[in-house]
This record gives C-alpha cells, structure tokens and sequence, in this order.
C-alpha cells in the first residue's frame, strides 16, 4: 500500500489470512491520523508510517498502536512535533523507531520503550 494515495483504510478489509500480515508499508501516501491496524495486531512485526502528514499521534494514539509485537515502526518525514508518554506505550517490544525529518521538539513517548536499541531523530528540532 506504498504510495497509493491512501488518506485511510476505512475501504480496506482485512480477512483473516491477512490478518497474519507481518510487514505493512503505507510510506508515501497522505494519512493525517494514525489508521486502525488492530486486525493486524497479533502478527505485525513492522509498520512504515513514513511521509505521510501525520501532525499527532492523537489522543487514542496508544489504542490505534497496540501493536505488541511490532519491532520496527518508521513515522519519518511527518509533521509530528510532541510524542506523547503514552503514545507507544503498548508497542513494549519495539527495538527500532525512526522520527527523523519530523519537528519534534521532545520525546517523551520513548521512556516506556526498554528494548529500544536504535532510535533516529535527525532533522527535528530538539534542544
């Protein structure tokens, strides 16, 4: 679902073979909030999320990443400038997140992250 021009995934219907899905790429394309993933929730080991307009995580951003199992997540070249505390919190088994060329200015949403191991935040506007 690479640059499809996708703005969400309200017409797209998961069955239950692609609920097994361990790999989803929605780079390129012009989503504003987070998309509902959950039918994806039990498999999904990586999520690219990049060059979207993604300005927030929102505010149900922990319900829409409650992806346990995902170990890669890439939100780069958005326009995210806060990363809420709770805003990964149910993702516990990240080991690598990729924020670069957002205009973040903190990171609060990275404390709960203990298997974090690579963390890209070039190009923000951190102090």
């Amino acid at each position: 679902l690479h640059m499809c021009r996708l703005r969400s995934l309200a017409h797209v219907k998961l069955n239950q073979a692609e609920a097994d899905i361990v790999r989803i790429d929605l780079s390129l394309n012009y989503f504003v909030d987070l998309p509902d993933l959950s039918p994806c929730a039990g498999a999904l080991r990586s999520l690219d999320l990049g060059l979207n307009q993604l300005a927030s995580l929102g505010d149900n951003s922990s319900e829409r990443l409650r992806l346990p199992h995902l170990r890669f997540l890439s939100l780069a070249r958005n326009r995210l400038d806060d990363l809420p505390a709770t805003a990964l919190s149910t993702c516990t088994h990240l080991v690598e997140l990729d924020l670069s060329g957002n205009r973040l200015y903190k990171l609060d949403g990275v404390s709960c992250l203990s298997n974090l191991v690579v963390l890209n935040v070039k190009g923000n506007e951190l102090e």
